[in-house]
């Protein structure tokens, strides 16, 4: 009698140990103060920690110190690093980031979450991912823990890219986004999430072409539409390659067609309150509605970052996917040109080197960005301009070549265009 208790009670305290998750019927929407995120960070000092066979390089270094994207409103806190074994009892009650391997951490206090370690990644709602590019975010109720893990350090991270943070946990796999959502702060590890694969098989068709998979939202697929796609986007993507000097044998891209911005913002789990047209995530895009222009920029990003690389300034990489443009449109570098004579003061080298966020505070930033981007090309040549695009420091790479300072540099682009 008395084992047969001792049974139940440890069934019960089982049971009462696991996480509950609850997948939402209604759309979970996000917080638009990112108050988690910022309340995390809102401390002098992060310590970062990785499990002991983790090798921390300067690309992980780069993305997690990158990742404050607010610091105009509040202070970037500094950043030390240590492996789970150099811990000491001290340091618990300090703001902890987890980065690498979920799978891989031994001490249980450090991942105390609504995620289980598996033996290649980690398990959520009985779902496993151990995919090398499943990943996962989460911040802890009490905004002391931080958790960032992807299970290999081959796939980019994507919590950077999206800028997450707005919900408290995430779960993705590749560069989709898979699960958004929050913690119940009354129930241990209760959690309210949105299935985004779910919401997306019941929101979107499907159709290929040679290149592109499109998921259209339901209705949006119309003869015309499909003929107008299957005719223009695999020659666009072919003609493409052939301007940037690469070859065409690209992975298969998948772009979404939202019916709103409303549904657009909230697949890709950013706040109301942020304008978005179009958004490139590696090989995925996302676009509100499909305008022809909007759709071969976001492509251009994938083609540019695959065949190509990726830069982390954000000058050249949204110029240099706008500069595709003019390739196909023999108006557009002059009518991009006069956006430039109108904004000349916006032309400057902080936002060439710095590439921060106030680019995406002005749209004249991307013609501006276009046509000193073409600029560039013109006189030092598409391949020698593919190793400043890439470079650490836009600067020295532009000297290295050309001899002159991004002063100098601009000068002579006014000069050249009459400005």
């Amino acid at each position: 009698m008395r084992s047969s208790i001792s049974i139940i009670l440890a069934l019960i305290l089982q049971i009462f140990s696991m996480p509950l998750v609850a997948q939402a019927q209604e759309r979970i929407l996000p917080d638009d103060n990112f108050s988690l995120t910022l309340l995390f960070h809102k401390t002098d000092t992060v310590l970062v920690v990785t499990p002991d066979s983790y090798i921390l390089n300067d690309y992980d270094k780069r993305d997690i110190e990158r990742y404050v994207f607010w610091d105009k409103w509040q202070k970037k806190p500094d950043y030390i690093y240590k492996k789970e074994s150099e811990l000491i009892s001290a340091d618990y009650s300090k703001k902890i980031q987890l980065y690498g391997p979920f799978s891989q951490f031994k001490n249980k206090q450090l991942i105390n979450s609504p995620f289980k370690q598996t033996a290649f990644g980690f398990e959520f709602d009985k779902v496993k991912y151990e995919d090398p590019e499943d990943a996962l975010f989460y911040i802890s109720s009490d905004a002391k823990r931080l958790l960032t893990c992807r299970n290999s350090e081959r796939h980019n991270n994507i919590y950077t890219q999206i800028g997450a943070g707005c919900y408290q946990l995430y779960v993705f796999r590749g560069n989709e986004i898979m699960v958004t959502g929050f913690e119940d702060n009354n129930t241990i590890h209760s959690v309210r999430y949105n299935n985004l694969e779910l919401q997306r098989n019941r929101y979107f068709d499907s159709f290929s072409t040679q290149y592109l998979d499109f998921e259209i939202s339901k209705g949006g697929v119309t003869d015309s539409l499909k003929r107008v796609l299957i005719n223009d986007v695999d020659d666009y993507i072919k003609i493409l390659c052939s301007h940037l000097e690469v070859g065409s044998d690209i992975k298969k891209l998948k772009t979404y067609v939202y019916s709103n911005m409303s549904d657009l913002q909230f697949f890709i789990a950013v706040p109301k309150s942020m304008t978005v047209y179009g958004k490139s995530i590696g090989n995925i895009n996302h676009l509100y509605n499909f305008d022809i222009t909007v759709f071969k920029h976001e492509t251009a990003h994938s083609v540019i970052e695959e065949k190509i690389g990726k830069t982390e300034n954000i000058f050249l990489l949204e110029g240099f996917a706008t500069f595709t443009s003019y390739f196909f449109s023999s108006t557009a570098y002059s009518n991009d040109i006069q956006v430039v004579r109108d904004n000349l003061s916006l032309l400057n080298r902080d936002i060439i080197k710095g590439g921060s966020g106030e680019f995406y505070s002005n749209m004249a930033y991307y013609p501006i960005s276009a046509t000193f981007t073409k600029y560039l090309i013109d006189i030092i040549g598409l391949s020698k301009f593919k190793n400043v695009y890439l470079s650490k420091n836009i600067e020295e790479s532009v000297m290295s070549i050309t001899g002159k300072n991004l002063d100098q540099i601009i000068e002579d682009f006014k000069r050249d265009n009459n400005m």
